[in-house]
C-alpha cells in the first residue's frame, strides 16, 4: 500500500469521527441538557413521568412568579397565579393524606390514597359546577378520573396547568396501579404529593 492509499484510507475512517466531534461541539449546550436529562429520567417509568410532572410544575409557578412580579412593578396588588385564579371553596378542599410510616411500608397504598383524596376533592368540584349549572344530579362516584378532570376543565372550573398536572398524576397512579412490583420509594410518594397539593389547591380556587 502506499503512502497515497494510506492517507486516503485513512481520511476515510476519521471522517466521521471528526464529523461528530464538530457536532457535539458545535451543539454542547444541547446535549449537556439532555445527558442532564437522562441521568434524571435514570430508571425510566414513574421516576421519569414524576420528574416531568415536576419540571411543568416548576414551569407553571415559574410563569405565575413572573405573572404577580409584572402587576407588583405595575404598582397594583399581586393576585390570582396561574394555579389559582378565584375565590376559595372551602367545602371542596380536602387534606391529602401525608403518613411518613405508611409511605415508608406501603409507598404503593399511599400514593393510592392521596390519588384517590385529589378525585374525591375533584368529583366534589364537578358537584358544585353542575348544580350552579342548574343540571341534573348525577352518581359521580364511578366516573373515571380522567372524565371528571376533563369535564372540569371544559367547564373553565380549573385551568390548563392543572388539567394537564392532573392527567400526569393520573398516568402515574395508573401505572402504579398497574404494576405493583415497581420500584416505588417514600420519596417517589412525597413527590407525587407535592404536585398532587398544588392541583388541590387548582381544584379548590378554580
Amino acid at each position: 500500500m502506499d503512502w497515497l492509499t494510506f492517507i486516503s484510507k485513512l481520511c476515510e475512517a476519521l471522517a466521521w469521527p471528526a464529523v461528530l466531534l464538530v457536532l457535539m461541539f458545535r451543539f454542547r449546550n444541547g446535549v449537556e441538557k439532555l445527558l442532564a436529562r437522562l441521568t434524571k429520567f435514570e430508571g425510566g417509568g414513574i421516576k421519569a413521568e414524576l420528574a416531568l410532572a415536576e419540571e411543568k410544575l416548576a414551569l407553571v409557578e415559574g410563569s405565575g412568579a413572573n405573572k404577580e412580579a409584572s402587576i407588583a412593578s405595575n404598582g397594583q396588588t399581586a393576585v390570582d397565579s396561574t394555579l389559582s385564579t378565584s375565590d376559595s371553596k372551602p367545602s371542596i378542599v380536602e387534606a391529602v393524606p401525608s403518613d411518613p410510616i405508611a409511605e415508608q411500608v406501603n409507598p404503593t397504598g399511599a400514593l393510592m390514597e392521596i390519588w384517590f383524596a385529589l378525585l374525591s376533592a375533584a368529583r366534589n368540584r364537578l358537584a358544585y359546577e353542575r348544580d350552579k349549572l342548574g343540571a341534573p344530579a348525577k352518581e359521580l362516584s364511578r366516573l373515571p378520573g380522567s372524565l371528571v378532570f376533563s369535564e372540569l376543565h371544559d367547564l373553565g372550573a380549573i385551568s390548563e396547568p392543572v388539567y394537564v398536572l392532573s392527567r400526569d398524576l393520573g398516568l402515574i397512579r395508573n401505572k402504579v396501579a398497574h404494576d405493583p412490583s415497581s420500584s416505588l420509594t417514600q420519596l417517589d410518594v412525597a413527590r407525587f404529593r407535592t404536585i398532587a397539593e398544588k392541583v388541590m389547591e387548582g381544584i379548590a380556587r378554580g
